[in-house]
């Protein structure tokens, strides 16, 4: 049951990610996405097998549903989640949009937890609560640093036209 409710909710994620009004270009938002999946599988890594605080279900199908998780999902929920921060001017909106994905996030903890995906072993929600709070972070740090590059390559290409 994991497998056909993580594949639907990476198809809607895909869609909505496709359609929305990005403000950060295309490779911006592929390096975005590049380095976040490179964060998450290196964490989930971590967790599972060097701390132990994770165990992954045994059964390839619910492995798979893991695999779309962390590659898919998470990083993409993490595009959204810059392009709509940076989009709005308001606090109160930025906030809004912090909360939503964060639940979204949790819940894809949840239903992991819920179909026996990952087990918790010295872990809990809360602690994932920290991590997604985190991913968020990086996120917004690594748009920054983007940003910053984009506008000094700009500035470096404006200076040698004069």
């Amino acid at each position: 049951m994991a497998v056909p409710i993580t594949v639907v909710l990476m198809i809607i994620v895909l869609f909505f990610v496709f359609f929305m009004k990005k403000r950060l270009n295309f490779l911006q938002n592929t390096i975005l996405y590049m380095v976040m999946a490179i964060i998450t599988k290196n964490y989930f890594s971590i967790m599972v097998m060097e701390l132990k605080l994770y165990k992954n279900a045994d059964d390839s199908s619910l492995f798979i549903s893991l695999l779309i998780d962390r590659e898919i999902i998470i990083p993409i929920l993490i595009v959204i989640f810059v392009n709509y921060f940076i989009e709005f001017r308001a606090w109160y909106k930025k906030i809004v949009v912090s909360i939503i994905i964060i639940g979204c996030l949790q819940l894809l903890d949840f239903f992991s937890v819920l179909f026996g995906v990952i087990e918790f072993v010295r872990w809990n929600m809360f602690y994932e609560l920290l991590i997604n709070m985190s991913y968020l972070l990086i996120g917004l740090g690594i748009c920054k640093t983007l940003l910053a590059i984009r506008s000094h390559w700009e500035g470096q290409q404006y200076d040698s036209n004069l």
